[in-house]
C-alpha cells in the first residue's frame, strides 16, 4: 500500500493534523478571525470592546463560536455583549427574555 503522507524533514517529530476547527483561539487567531491586527485587538480588549477572554493554565483564549456570533451581531462593546451572548448561545432570539417562574 503506498504511503501518501507528507514527507517530514529527518529528525523532526511527526505532528498530528488537526481534524476539527479550534474551539478556543489564542490572541493572534482571535484577532485574525475578526479581521484585526494583534495590536488593534489588544487595544480593543483593554478598552472592553471585545468579548471577555478566559484564562486557561496561564493562556488567554477566546471562544471561537462566541467571536463568530459577536462579529455577526456588529461587534458590540463587552458590556452590551455580556447581556446578548447568553440568549444567543442558548438559542433564544436576542429580544426574548427568560420565562419567569410562577410564584
Amino acid at each position: 500500500m503506498p504511503n501518501h503522507s507528507i514527507p517530514q524533514p529527518p529528525g523532526e517529530p511527526r505532528l498530528p493534523r488537526p481534524t476539527h476547527p479550534a474551539l478556543m483561539l489564542r490572541r493572534q487567531q482571535a484577532a485574525a478571525a475578526c479581521g484585526k491586527g494583534t495590536s488593534t485587538w489588544d487595544r480593543m480588549t483593554a478598552a472592553g470592546l471585545t468579548p471577555a477572554p478566559v484564562k486557561l493554565l496561564g493562556t488567554v483564549l477566546w471562544n471561537a463560536e462566541e467571536l463568530a456570533a459577536w462579529c455577526r451581531h456588529g461587534c458590540p462593546p463587552r458590556d452590551e455583549w455580556k447581556q446578548l451572548w447568553p440568549s444567543i448561545r442558548d438559542g433564544r432570539r436576542v429580544n426574548e427574555t427568560r420565562p419567569t417562574k410562577p410564584r
